[in-house]
């Protein structure tokens, strides 16, 4: 930067003034000489002399109040910004010792950043972890719903809640079919699944129970959801009911047991023979009813690829070789359940066939031991005509099996020397027809 010319150079009138100034004065600012110099070499001496002291003391005056006045009224100002001034150079210097800590720190700050976008990337597995926690946290009530499906369920089948359960174990299979890699959801579906198999469990000991058909509708309809899709068929399912009431048919009769033990004389014996036939009457035909009520269409064709999954009941070997030889004339009884049914090589008959000759089996077996020991004629007619009665009732669903029980051993039907029970069991199936006969008559004539 250039300095300024030197004001005795310029100003010659300057030069004259400066030896009568006193030596204790400021030297003379070059700004306000060049400014006041030519106004003074314009004034005329006497102005010089007279007026010019008085203006420079009206002005000094003057300038004087100004001061007094600014700093009265902004003193506190002044003072705030001479204190600010001072602080300036060692804020200045706290700046500099800031910008040289913020230089060297800065490479380490960037080494940071480098790092934390290194390593929390967005397919890194700390974001992958951080949104799935919060995905969770989001459902968490939806996921503590599903895990307490189970927990529903089984409250919903110990409490016999069976077609709110079939609901759920619906709602459970679709779930799992819309998210078959959940773990989570694979568990539910595992232990609904375990909960399902009791519930299978309670609906055949129901049917294994005292049942009436509205019970056993439901229950068969319930079973039926429960195994849709899985081994058991519809034969299955109807195998699986006659085996069920097979079961309570045989602890009915064995609940007779103690009435067997006493059946040693011919007394004890007829009574032990009269009551099983009323129960065996009753419940096989509340059974063989119950199964056209519940099954009333004949069973579906089945592919050559299906297997059969029913259980099947074997007859006790109660009958003769003899016994064989008349499947040809049950059938005829028989052929509401046989209509659609080919025996020979095609579908296997309705299990329904198999189970009335399971029931004809059991009725002849204890005939063959008992009868034969009740002595007293009036007692065994008595006991035939109950027989007799029950095959008519099974008659009247299509299962008669009174034309059967004339050729087997307990008849006198087997070879040896039964006669005497064969023309027996003849003469009251005569007695029978002519009492039917006498009834139709009575009735036509009213």
């Amino acid at each position: 930067m250039a300095t300024p010319p030197s004001t005795s150079a310029t100003d010659p009138l300057l030069e004259l003034l400066l030896p009568h100034m006193p030596p204790t004065a400021p030297p003379p600012d070059p700004t306000t000489s060049s400014t006041y110099l030519p106004r003074l070499s314009s004034l005329s001496l006497t102005s010089i002399l007279e007026t010019e002291p008085s203006s420079l003391s009206a002005s000094l005056h003057s300038l004087t109040l100004n001061l007094q006045k600014l700093s009265s009224r902004s003193h506190k100002q002044l003072i705030a910004s001479s204190h600010h001034l001072s602080s300036v150079p060692g804020a200045i210097t706290s700046l500099n010792a800031s910008l040289d800590t913020l230089t060297t720190t800065l490479p380490t700050v960037d080494d940071q950043i480098t790092h934390f976008t290194t390593t929390f990337t967005r397919e890194g597995p700390h974001l992958t972890t951080r949104a799935s926690t919060h995905l969770l946290s989001r459902n968490l009530d939806r996921i503590l719903d599903i895990l307490h499906l189970p927990t529903h369920l089984q409250t919903l089948i110990a409490s016999s809640s069976h077609p709110t359960a079939l609901d759920l174990l619906a709602h459970v299979r679709r779930l799992h079919a819309l998210h078959p890699n959940s773990p989570t959801i694979a568990s539910v579906a595992t232990a609904c699944a375990s909960l399902q198999q009791t519930m299978v469990t309670n609906l055949i000991t129901t049917l294994r129970g005292p049942l009436k058909l509205p019970t056993a509708m439901k229950t068969i309809g319930f079973l039926r959801r429960c195994t849709s899709g899985q081994t058991l068929d519809e034969r299955g399912l109807r195998g699986l009911f006659l085996v069920c009431r097979a079961a309570y048919l045989s602890s009915l009769l064995d609940a007779l047991e103690p009435l067997k033990e006493l059946a040693t004389g011919a007394a004890g014996k007829e009574r032990y023979l009269k009551r099983w036939i009323e129960v065996f009457r009753e419940q096989s035909f509340a059974i063989v009813g119950m199964y056209r009520s519940i099954f009333p269409n004949s069973l579906p064709a089945e592919s050559t690829s299906a297997t059969s999954a029913s259980p099947t009941i074997s007859s006790p070997p109660t009958f003769t070789s003899r016994t064989e030889t008349l499947r040809s004339r049950s059938s005829s009884t028989l052929s509401s359940a046989r209509d659609e049914d080919d025996p020979e090589g095609g579908q296997p008959p309705d299990p329904l066939a198999s189970f009335v000759l399971h029931l004809v089996g059991l009725l002849t077996g204890v005939l063959g031991e008992y009868l034969s020991g009740v002595e007293d004629k009036a007692g065994r007619e008595s006991l035939l005509t109950q027989v007799l009665y029950a095959a008519g009732s099974l008659g009247r669903l299509g299962g008669e099996f009174g034309a059967m029980l004339g050729v087997v051993e307990c008849f006198g039907g087997g070879g040896g020397g039964g006669g005497g029970e064969g023309e027996e069991w003849v003469g009251v199936v005569a007695k029978h027809k002519v009492l039917a006969e006498r009834l139709e008559t009575l009735a036509g004539r009213t």
